[in-house]
């Protein structure tokens, strides 16, 4: 006041009062009149603010305070927002509309409790407020209270029954939930109502892709692209089910669309180095995943991508760190725990084995599947040498998959037995005449026969290109489709290489590992030129006590049963014994145990095969130096000879 003349200070103070800051108004106000007690245009302001108090319950503040609450937000300044509002809800505690901008910005800023407290406000203080109740429910879905969030929508679109929006995030709760076919009722309302709502359209594919419905959703990410083309996010998630289906060229193609869309995008990135780690193009793969960590230094998803490339290249040693950053990043994370324990015994530290350990119930709490639960607790007790214990729950985990696949396991042996039948009826058609640039070496046997050990050992030449497990099999079906006239298939098809570009890079010889090539082996030594069959012959009891100690994600049905085990390895052994007959000249058997004791006797025996010379080194490291199976005499007490 000393530094203002009274007419400023009426001045200012009047305008403190047209801007709602009642409290500084005041002061201004009683500081006039402790000099001029008996000044009228100070008693009257003091008056007419008291005035107004009164009926803030019932009046909202002037528009021009409104205005400047809703630039500053528009502006993002939301921490100036929150300040503001609060100071004014103490102004104006039923007015709406100003609890509706509070909780907008406590969103904004991450703050979902404080949110969904002002949207109850806003609920309580305007029941008939349709977007208040969304609004509600969008942060009590953020914070889990689910059921809670679908209450607040059913009132959102009970007030307003044609609200897209409320019926979109309803769907997306619902998803969450597990309730699938209830979200897409709900995207469909949605899609009702708003026939031109991309994102219900991107939902809808999320949760079909969720029920395996693969073409169906990759039609929702259509329809949402046709509305929307530069829906980056429609994009990725469309790789994402191309990937599921085998077309990983087109999921490729996806993910670069949606990057030219949005260069920052780490997860189109992370998705691509898993489609990339599908095609055996692991360097491409890591890079992948490392412009996705450059984007998202945080994305524990990334790293547990990286280690699963990083271990298919036998780093070892790199995909634990990789593994356990994820787990740093997302302490939870159930995937990048299972994937550290389901690495061979011996591989992981004992302070990785402790941490794991310490934290077994939270992850378990992270893990729907009963069964996945029990695979997972048995893996952790074989790291700790318990392995008696281990085999109980692998017994018991077992179990539980082998009722869940009864029905399934049936409708693979009749597959393995029509494949049988066919191949046993086969007459050969050799390509003999179309030398290849590159030889194909199919390293044939059921899982966990030593194949992947056979292809360690080989891609020690620098002429061998690695496919792993990667070839897609889904060429084999298509070119079946076509049975009068079948259709060629090429190495581009089956390897996602061209079979020029490999030779010109030095590769006289390209491997797969995937097992089911067994099973279609008749159509690719007809179809190709130069391809080899070697048969990784192994003890019948070690193969089917390992199997029966692993989890599977998907396929690989009869792990889960004695009696199916049995079965399956029959057939690999039926149909080999064919193919010795059939095509000797391109057969080759080799056993397991000389892989690891004379692998240098065995590459020979390769190159005198294949007339490809391979230089390994007498002295690289293989991943596998022990015969033993720690396993093997409790399955052959439990299976065999009781």
């Amino acid at each position: 006041m000393a530094k203002l003349s009274v007419g400023q200070a009426l001045l200012k103070a009047k305008s403190h009062a047209k801007m709602a800051r009642i409290e500084e108004a005041k002061k201004l106000y009683q500081a006039v009149l402790q000099v001029f007690p008996k000044h009228k245009m100070a008693q009257q302001g003091l008056a007419a603010l008291n005035k107004s108090k009164q009926s803030t319950t019932t009046q909202g503040p002037p528009q021009e305070t409104i205005n400047q609450l809703i630039n500053l937000y528009n502006q993002g300044q939301l921490t100036a927002v929150v300040k503001q509002a609060q100071f004014l809800t103490e102004q104006y505690p039923k007015v709406f509309s100003i609890w509706n901008v509070l909780g907008v910005a406590y969103k904004g800023l991450g703050k979902t409790h404080d949110a969904s407290k002002a949207f109850e406000k806003v609920t309580l203080l305007h029941p008939k407020y349709s977007d208040g109740f969304n609004n509600l429910g969008v942060t009590l879905q953020e914070q889990g209270k689910l059921e809670e969030a679908i209450e607040a929508y059913n009132k959102a679109t009970e007030l307003k029954p044609d609200y897209a929006v409320a019926y979109n995030n309803m769907g997306v709760t619902l998803k969450e939930q597990g309730k699938l076919e209830e979200a897409i009722e709900a995207y469909n309302k949605a899609i009702k109502f708003k026939p031109d709502y991309a994102v219900a359209y991107n939902n809808t594919g999320v949760t079909l892709k969720e029920q395996d419905k693969l073409e169906e959703a990759i039609e929702a990410y259509k329809k949402a692209l046709a509305l929307k083309p530069n829906y980056a996010e429609a994009y990725n998630n469309m790789g994402v089910a191309l990937k599921e289906q085998g077309k990983l060229e087109e999921a490729i193609e996806a993910n670069n669309n949606a990057l030219a869309i949005n260069s920052d995008y780490a997860e189109a990135y992370n998705n691509m180095g898993v489609t990339l780690k599908e095609q055996g193009k692991l360097e491409e793969a890591i890079e992948a995943c490392k412009k996705a960590l450059a984007l998202k230094s945080d994305y524990a998803e990334a790293y547990n991508n990286m280690g699963g490339i990083l271990q298919e290249q036998g780093k070892l040693d790199e995909a634990i760190r990789s593994y356990n950053k994820a787990l740093s990043l997302k302490p939870d994370y159930a995937e990048a725990a299972k994937n550290l324990v389901r690495l061979p015994i011996g591989s992981i530290d004992e302070k990785t084995i402790s941490e794991l350990n310490k934290k077994l119930s939270l992850i378990s709490d992270n893990i729907d599947d009963q069964s996945q639960k029990l695979f997972f607790e048995a893996y952790l007790f074989s790291h700790k040498g318990m392995y008696e214990e281990a085999f109980k729950i692998f017994v018991h985990a077992n179990s539980l998959k082998s009722e869940e696949n009864t029905l399934s396991v049936e409708s693979a042996q009749k597959e393995y037995d029509t494949a049988i039948n066919r191949i046993t009826r086969w007459s050969v058609n050799l390509q003999s005449e179309k030398k290849a640039p590159v030889k194909k070496l199919l390293l044939l046997g059921p899982s966990r026969s030593g194949k992947s050990t056979l292809e360690k050992l080989l891609i020690g030449s620098l002429n061998v290109c690695p496919m792993f497990e990667n070839i897609n099999l889904n060429a084999i079906s298509d070119m079946k489709f076509f049975k009068e006239n079948p259709k060629k298939i090429s190495i581009t098809d089956l390897f996602h290489h061209d079979e020029n570009n490999l030779f010109k890079l030095g590769y006289n010889a390209v491997t797969s590992t995937r097992p089911d090539s067994m099973f279609h082996i008749d159509y690719l030594i007809d179809n190709f030129s130069d391809v080899f069959c070697i048969f990784i012959k192994r003890d019948r009891v070690n193969i089917a006590s390992e199997i029966f100690t692993r989890e599977y994600g998907k396929g690989n049905l009869y792990a889960y049963d004695h009696s199916n085990i049995l079965k399956y390895l029959d057939s690999y052994e039926a149909i080999w014994e064919i193919l010795k007959q059939k095509i000797p000249q391109l057969t080759l058997e080799i056993l397991f145990e000389d892989i690891l004791i004379k692998p240098q006797e065995v590459v020979e025996r390769i190159s005198d095969l294949t007339k490809v010379s391979f230089q390994i080194d007498d002295k690289q490291n293989h991943s596998i130096t022990n015969l033993a199976n720690p396993f093997r005499e409790y399955y052959e007490s439990h299976f065999i000879v009781s």
